[in-house]
C-alpha cells in the first residue's frame, strides 16, 4: 500500500534490545517505516519457544525502551490490533505460527487509523512559532571554540587541498595515512591524525614511528586473514608490510619541503601552543557521531506522522523521504533555460546525480500534496535549530527544482516508487519543524550566531600569514579566539540580510516554524495559508 508502514517488532529474547531489533530489521528505512513496539499479549505475540508468560514480559519491557529510543511510538498500544488493516507487515524472528491474541477493547482512535499509518493519539506534538518574535541579530565579536575545530582549520590553512587527504603506495599497497591509522586504533578521529601530523611539520616526529608500526600491523594482519592466499604472493605482500615504516618517513619527508615553499606552515601558531591545542584535543568531548544520526532519523519520523496528522488523507497526500528527480513546465516542453535541470518523463537511475547543480539540495524530508496532485508543502525536519544554514539551501531548491507552474517529478527513496506532482503558480509553503522544544527567538539566535561564529573562525584562521599574529587564549579547555573588525562588519551585513528575508517570508506566509511541544497538541493547521497556495 502507499505510505509509511507500521512494523511490529517481537522481541526474540529478553537479552534483545529495540536498537539491535530496529537495525536487524533495518528500519527505520530513510523514514519510510514507523517503528511500533508489541506492548503486551493481546497484541500480535508471536511463539518464539518460550513459555508465554516470559514473552509477554519481554515484550512490555520492550515496548517501554522502543517508545524512548523512539518519540513517535507512545500511546500506539491503544491504536494498533491483530488482523487490522494498517499493520501491514510484521519483522520477527518467528519460529512456529503466531499465536492468536485475546480480544482487546476497541479503542475510539481505530477509526482514524488508515493505510497511511496515521496512529491517532501517538502523534509528536508541535506548536506553530509566532512570526512576530524574529529577534535582532548582532554579530560575535570573540568566540568560544573547542580545540578540535580550531585544529581542522589550521590543517586547512597550512595544508594544500591536493595534500589533505595523503597516501603513497609500497608496490601494489597502497596506504591512505588518515582512514587506515583510524581504522587501526577505534579511539582516532581524523582531527587527531591532522593534528599530529601538523606537529610532525613543526618537529615533532616522535609520533610518526607510532604510526608506522601501527600501519605495519594492520596491513601484516590484512595479508594474514586472506584465506588460500598463495605463498609467494603473500610472501610478497608481507615484505611490502614491513616497509611501510621507511615508505611514510620518506613520503613526509618530501611532503614538507613543498609545503614550507607555499608558506602554509608559517600560518600555524608556535609549536608549545599547538602541542596544547592537542593535547586539550584529546581529552576533549566530540558528539558520537552515530547518536546525532539516529536522534535526526527518530525526528523525521516523528515529523512524518505529524504531517500525517496535520494534512490527512483523503484531502491530502504526505510522501516522507523524496528525492527530486526532474522538472518541466506543465506544458510539457522541457526547461531546456535552466540548465541542469532534469528532464520529465526520464527516468533517473542516481538519485544523487548532479543534474539540479552542484550543492543544490535534492532530498526532503516530507513533501505534502493535495488530492490533485498540487504540491503543496515541503517539510524540513531539523532535531537541533539549524535555521540559518539550511533555510538558503532549501530556498534554492524551492526555486530551482519546483518553480512555479511546473510538473515535478519524485521518488520515494526507499521504495523506489515514483510520483508527478504539480506546482501551481506560488511559491511551495515550506515549513520548518524543530525537535528542540525552544521558541523562536532561541531557534534564530543560536542557529545564526553558531555558523557565522564558524565562518568568522575560518576567516580569522586563514587570513592570516603568520602564526603569531594568531591570538589563541586556551582556557577550560576552549580556545578564544577575537574576530578582527573588518570580519564582524561582513559577519553583520550577512546577519542583517538573513533577517529581512525570514520576516518578509513570515509575513507573506510562504514559510512556517514549528517545534516541539510536550505539554499541548500542535494547534490546528491553516489549510487557507499554509497548503492551498
Amino acid at each position: 500500500r502507499p505510505g509509511p508502514r507500521i512494523v511490529l517488532l517481537a522481541p526474540c529474547s529478553s537479552r534483545c534490545s529495540p536498537q539491535r531489533m530496529a537495525r536487524r530489521a533495518r528500519l527505520p528505512q530513510r523514514r519510510e517505516c514507523v517503528v511500533a513496539a508489541v506492548a503486551s499479549a493481546n497484541l500480535a505475540l508471536w511463539s518464539m519457544g518460550e513459555p508465554r508468560g516470559t514473552l509477554a514480559s519481554s515484550a512490555e519491557g520492550c515496548f517501554r525502551q522502543l517508545s524512548s529510543f523512539v518519540p513517535c511510538v507512545g500511546s500506539c498500544s491503544a491504536a494498533l490490533r491483530p488482523g487490522r488493516a494498517h499493520a501491514t507487515s510484521v519483522v520477527c524472528n518467528a519460529r512456529s505460527q503466531p499465536t492468536p491474541s485475546s480480544p482487546s477493547s476497541a479503542s475510539p482512535s481505530d477509526a482514524h487509523c488508515s493505510a497511511h499509518t496515521h496512529v491517532a493519539g501517538g502523534a509528536p506534538a508541535f506548536r506553530l512559532l509566532s512570526s512576530e518574535a524574529v529577534p535582532e541579530l548582532t554579530a560575535p565579536v570573540r568566540g568560544r571554540f573547542a580545540p578540535r575545530d580550531v585544529l581542522s582549520v589550521l590543517f586547512k590553512a597550512a595544508i594544500p587541498d591536493e595534500l589533505r587527504n595523503p597516501s603513497f603506495r609500497v608496490g601494489t599497497t597502497k596506504v591512505q595515512l588518515i582512514q587506515d591509522l583510524r581504522a587501526c586504533c577505534a579511539s582516532l578521529e581524523d582531527v587527531h591524525v591532522k593534528a599530529q601530523l601538523l606537529l610532525y611539520f613543526q618537529g615533532e616526529e616522535a609520533w610518526v614511528h607510532e604510526a608506522a608500526a601501527l600501519l605495519r600491523g594492520r596491513a601484516t594482519e590484512k595479508v594474514n586473514s586472506i584465506p588460500k592466499l598463495p605463498e609467494q604472493r603473500k610472501a610478497v605482500m608481507l615484505q611490502e608490510a614491513s616497509e611501510i615504516p621507511r615508505a611514510l618517513a620518506s613520503f613526509l619527508r618530501d611532503m614538507k619541503p613543498r609545503l614550507l615553499a607555499e608558506g602554509g606552515l608559517d600560518r600555524l601558531p608556535a609549536t608549545q601552543c599547538m602541542r596544547r591545542l592537542v593535547e586539550e584535543s584529546q581529552g576533549n568531548y566530540s558528539p558520537d557521531a552515530e547518536e546525532a544520526a539516529e536522534r535526526g532519523t527518530m525526528h523525521e519520523g516523528a515529523v512524518a506522522t505529524w504531517a500525517l496528522s496535520r494534512w490527512p488523507p483523503p484531502e491530502f497526500e504526505t510522501l516522507p523521504g523524496c528525492y527530486w528527480l526532474s522538472s518541466a513546465p506543465l506544458d510539457g516542453a522541457l526547461d531546456a533555460g535552466d540548465g541542469g535541470v532534469g528532464v520529465a518523463g526520464k527516468k533517473k537511475s542516481n538519485p544523487s546525480s548532479p543534474k539540479a547543480g552542484s550543492g543544490v539540495k535534492q532530498e526532503f524530508d516530507v513533501l505534502v500534496a493535495d488530492a490533485e496532485g498540487r504540491l503543496c508543502v515541503l517539510v524540513e525536519a531539523k532535531a537541533g535549530h539549524s535555521l540559518y544554514q539550511d533555510l538558503p539551501k532549501a530556498l534554492q531548491a524551492q526555486g530551482r527544482l519546483f518553480p512555479a507552474s511546473s510538473l515535478v517529478r519524485v521518488r520515494r527513496s526507499a521504495s523506489g516508487a515514483e510520483r508527478e506532482l504539480k506546482v501551481g503558480a506560488r511559491p511551495v509553503h515550506i515549513a520548518y519543524v524543530f525537535g528542540s522544544g525552544e521558541g523562536l527567538e532561541e531557534i534564530v539566535r543560536r542557529s545564526a550566531w553558531s555558523t557565522e561564529a564558524g565562518v568568522l573562525l575560518r576567516r580569522q584562521l586563514l587570513s592570516s600569514r603568520s602564526g603569531a599574529e594568531l591570538e589563541l587564549e586556551l582556557s577550560g579547555g576552549m580556545v578564544n579566539i577575537s574576530f578582527a573588525p573588518e570580519f564582524i562588519v561582513e559577519s553583520q551585513a550577512r546577519l542583517d540580510g538573513f533577517r529581512e528575508r525570514l520576516v518578509q517570508l513570515l509575513s507573506q506566509g510562504d514559510l512556517s516554524l514549528w517545534t516541539a511541544d510536550a505539554s499541548s497538541a500542535a494547534p490546528p493547521v491553516e489549510i487557507g495559508s499554509l497548503a492551498k497556495k
